[in-house]
Order: structure tokens, then C-alpha cells, then sequence
């Protein structure tokens, strides 16, 4: 495990987890980062030495308005490599050409244990209908000032959908493809942002019912949770907690318990990467599908 050569393209906070979790967690010894911040030790100086470097695996951490123009230029220039791509996979459609890697999407939630779990059962009952909801504070979100964040810049971010996409990917990829009957957007807060910050989307699944999905990143208190009806049983799963909550129709709950830390699905997510373990992966067209997605939400 430790021979694998990696690069990690862009050094915001997300690269920083990436490496912090390589380096100490997985071991990894040989990690280059290409970033444009001064006096980071193993950097490359300039993008064209990527070849030279010759990395079997490639990370593109940087901003989501830059993916696609990172993407391929590494594609371009390296073949049979692992590449992935934090989430959001682009911040609107665009067409790769002649893909030659192994082409991966960060949506590090479909190694939630609880996500799992849900995958297992869901083809086991009817859906009726399923609520998700993710509510946290975004100032709190990267440890600096939030006007020097990309996700203060919707030209950089994308704006809400794209960085809280995690739940309409793990909307897919519990219940199949989203149809829009109604979505409602506003700016709420006193963030100093010029863009919704609040988003409720209410869609169908084709055989598995209504999906509502809420979304804000003002609110102080953080949560995270998906809440599934069936004509069985209704399940509460805490996503942030680790803890999903049963109640069949005969009046009894039970009670599972994940333990689970703030990197569990990101370590994760990295172990599957190295170990080439690509089950649970969002692959590189389904990312392109949940971008389409998002952009069919913002069609008025």
C-alpha cells in the first residue's frame, strides 16, 4: 500500500483532509500536492511536471469551477490512472472527450454505514416516501474567514445544490433517478453571500415515492438524517450520530448504533480507492447524471 504514488490537486481544506488521512491514517508515503500556496513541502511547481511525477492515483481537490478544466488536462496527459474528483463533479454539464482513466466522483457519504444499510434494505419494502435533510453553519464549515472560502463565491461553488449535492447523490443512489415536481429557493440568512442558502426540493423516484429534500447551511445546529416510510416500517437514521431508529406497524423500535467518527467515510472512501475497491463509488457517469439533475432542479 505504501509503494502507490499519489497527487492531490489543490490544498484547500479538503485537500488538507485528503493528505492529513493518507499520511497518517493509510500510511502513504509517496504524495505530491499541486497547489499555488508558498512553502508546502512535496509540491509540484508546475502542472506539466504531473507526467514526470507519473502518479497512479490523482485527487482533484481544487475548486469545483476548476474540475473540469483540471480533470482534462490530467486526462490528457496520463492513461490507466485512478481519478478522483471531489464533489461536485463539475459546477455545470460539460463533455469529457476520449476518457482514458478510471474516472471517480467524492461523494464520500455512500460509505456511511447507514447509507449501506439503507442500500441493502430499500429493494426489501415499498418506499412511500423519503425525507432527507442536512442543516450546518458554513462560516464553521473550513476553520477561516468565510469571505475567503469558495463557499462564499457561487462562481466558485456553485452555489447550494452544488455544495450540499451529497444528498441528492445519495438520493440517486438509494432510489433511483429524480424527477422535480417543486423546488423553492431564498436567501434567508445575513451571510454575506449574494445567493440562496436555503432549498427545499420535492421530487419522485419512479417506483419509490415522494422525496423531499431540505437543505440550508445557516442553521447553528448541525444534522444530517434521512427518514424512510414504508408500508412496514418507518426508519430514522442520524447520519451525523450514527444511529438509525426502527418502528414497524406492530408498535415495537429498534435501535442500531455505527461507531463512527467525523472521517470514518472519508477513511473509508480512501481504503476502497487504494485497495481498488470500486463498489460503492459514484463512477464518473453517474457524477455527470447528478449534475444534469441538479440542473434540471434550477429550471423554472
Amino acid at each position: 500500500m505504501s509503494q502507490v504514488k499519489i497527487l492531490i490537486i489543490g490544498f484547500g481544506s479538503i485537500g488538507q483532509k485528503h493528505f492529513k488521512i493518507l499520511k497518517n491514517s493509510l500510511k502513504i508515503e509517496n504524495i505530491r500536492i499541486l497547489t499555488s500556496q508558498k512553502n508546502i513541502q512535496n509540491s509540484l511547481s508546475n502542472i506539466a511536471d504531473v507526467k514526470i511525477f507519473d502518479p497512479g492515483i490523482i485527487i482533484i481537490a481544487s475548486t469545483t469551477n476548476k474540475h473540469f478544466k483540471h480533470l482534462q488536462y490530467i486526462n490528457s496527459v496520463l492513461k490507466d490512472k485512478v481519478i478522483l474528483v471531489e464533489k461536485p463533479l463539475f459546477h455545470k454539464t460539460s463533455n469529457l472527450k476520449k476518457i482514458r482513466n478510471k474516472i471517480l466522483v467524492g461523494y464520500n457519504l455512500r460509505f456511511h454505514p447507514i447509507i449501506q444499510f439503507i442500500k441493502k434494505i430499500s429493494n426489501k419494502h415499498k418506499i412511500l416516501s423519503t425525507e432527507i435533510y442536512c442543516s450546518s453553519y458554513a462560516p464553521d464549515w473550513r476553520g477561516r474567514k468565510f469571505k475567503t472560502t469558495s463557499t462564499s463565491s457561487k462562481k466558485l461553488s456553485g452555489g447550494i445544490l452544488h455544495e450540499l449535492s451529497h444528498e441528492i447523490d445519495y438520493a440517486r443512489f438509494l432510489l433511483g433517478d429524480l424527477k422535480k415536481i417543486n423546488i423553492f429557493m431564498k436567501k434567508n440568512s445575513n451571510l454575506k453571500i449574494n445567493f440562496h442558502d436555503y432549498a427545499n426540493i420535492i421530487a419522485t423516484s419512479k417506483y419509490k415515492g415522494v422525496v423531499n429534500i431540505n437543505l440550508n447551511y445557516y442553521s447553528k445546529l448541525t444534522k444530517r438524517f434521512i427518514i424512510l416510510d414504508t408500508n412496514k416500517l418507518s426508519l430514522f437514521g442520524d447520519l451525523i450520530n450514527g444511529i438509525i431508529l426502527f418502528k414497524y406497524k406492530n408498535g415495537n423500535i429498534k435501535k442500531k448504533k455505527f461507531l463512527i467518527d467525523k472521517d470514518y467515510t472519508y477513511k473509508q472512501q480512501l481504503e476502497s480507492l487504494i485497495s481498488k475497491d470500486y463498489r460503492y463509488f459514484c463512477k464518473y457517469e453517474d457524477g455527470v447524471k447528478t449534475v444534469k439533475t441538479i440542473e434540471k432542479f434550477l429550471v423554472k
